[in-house]
């Protein structure tokens, strides 16, 4: 029996220019309606109420050109914890930001990094399966 976990994205100009995960093996990538597709292979198939953490790390290009754009996490199961960040380029600094979700919208802190570039970013206890996180930001 093979276990995996897909990650979905999609989105204006080259949606994917760099990939990298810590739960798995990239086994494969599909397009369906416009949204792409990865799957992750496991290296074993996860037991009821198991749990796995993991991090993925992706870069876009030539995307999010608008004064204000925005980026969507929905999770496909139940999960503890979702946590995401976005880091900007140095030469264009996000402005603000908020997240929102289930009717509710929350400004964020905008933190400056050591090599002046910007982020934000929330975390998220006990998240809701299929339910939209979105963040909003101008720059």
């Amino acid at each position: 029996m093979t276990a995996g976990i897909m990650d979905h994205f999609w989105g204006d100009g080259v949606a994917l220019t760099s990939y990298h995960n810590d739960a798995g093996a990239l086994k494969d990538s599909f397009r369906n309606e416009g949204h792409r597709h990865l799957v992750i292979g496991l290296e074993r198939p996860m037991g009821r109420g198991e749990e796995l953490g993991f991090q993925v790390a992706r870069t876009a290009m030539v995307g999010f050109t608008r004064e204000e754009e925005w980026l969507e996490t929905t999770l496909d199961h139940p999960a503890q914890h979702l946590s995401r960040s976005v880091v900007f380029p140095k030469e264009r600094s996000c402005l603000n930001a908020r997240l929102q979700y289930e009717g509710h919208e929350v400004d964020l802190p905008i933190t400056v990094l050591a090599d002046g570039k910007t982020s934000v970013g929330f975390n998220i206890q006990r998240p809701k399966a299929c339910a939209a996180y979105t963040l909003r930001w101008s720059w």
